[in-house]
């Protein structure tokens, strides 16, 4: 059986909150991106909804054989983007912050195979103890603008290095990347446990693994939308290649 893969959601809320159009009640919504590269590796994906019931989410979980922690779902207003300091993930959306918190501890208590991309490779971090800087230009001397805004997400926006030795450089299988980018915070502070692993050239982190969990990874760029690109061949393929050991694990142990 193909492995299944979690996708964790954003929330579009009743009084404007959230990127798509409003409506009369809460939506959960997700970039079809996500799901195409979870798609185009052979696994399933399954779209993780904003579950109150911690009960309902062990069940969830039992059925998922890895997760990916999602970016987006926070269009802050042009003059919320223009201040000096922007507000903090929690501040951005407190429900999402909350339950993506809580999952996160639950599926690193698993050892379950986990990505986080840009807002979700923040939230690992964040959950382990970690901090961000509010505004990368305005608190990083000499940083660089890390948000492409219209241009296309398949196309790179500025180089990475990775760190020799780290298990994020032997998977992608060059010391440098092409990647891009559409973040305004970053690590400031790396989360217990975890290590940094890449770095733009001006300075700001790139990517993060954890050194206490089999296949634990946050990228702050955009792997999903650049599939053509080798190196997001082969960061899925590995991903792949973990959950389905994590269910061969979780099979034998009964």
């Amino acid at each position: 059986m193909r492995p299944i893969i979690g996708i964790s959601c954003a929330l579009q809320k009743p009084d404007g909150t959230g990127p798509v159009p409003t409506s009369s009640t809460p939506n959960y919504y997700v970039n079809s991106d996500y799901c195409s590269a979870v798609e185009e590796i052979g696994a399933i994906p399954v779209i993780v909804p904003m579950i109150h019931d911690e009960a309902v989410i062990t069940e969830l979980l039992k059925g998922l054989d890895a997760i990916i922690f999602t970016g987006g779902g926070s269009a802050l207003p042009k003059e919320v983007r223009e201040q000096p300091y922007l507000p903090s993930l929690e501040e951005q959306n407190p429900e999402r912050y909350r339950f993506d918190s809580y999952l996160i501890q639950e599926v690193l208590a698993l050892d379950m195979p986990t990505i986080g991309i840009c807002r979700g490779h923040q939230m690992i971090n964040d959950v382990l103890g970690g901090k961000l800087y509010s505004k990368i230009q305005t608190e990083i001397a000499g940083a660089k603008c890390h948000h492409q805004g219209d241009t296309p997400g398949k196309e790179a926006w500025h180089a990475i290095d990775l760190e020799s030795g780290s298990k994020l450089r032997q998977i992608m299988g060059e010391d440098t990347l092409k990647v891009n980018s559409f973040h305004n915070q970053s690590i400031l502070k790396v989360g217990e446990g975890l290590k940094i692993v890449a770095h733009a050239p001006d300075g700001v982190v790139e990517a993060i693994e954890s050194q206490e969990h089999t296949f634990v990874f946050g990228v702050q760029f955009h792997p999903e939308k650049m599939r053509a690109e080798t190196f997001a061949q082969r960061f899925f393929t590995a991903f792949r290649a973990a959950a389905e050991n994590y269910r061969r694990v979780r099979k034998a142990r009964g």
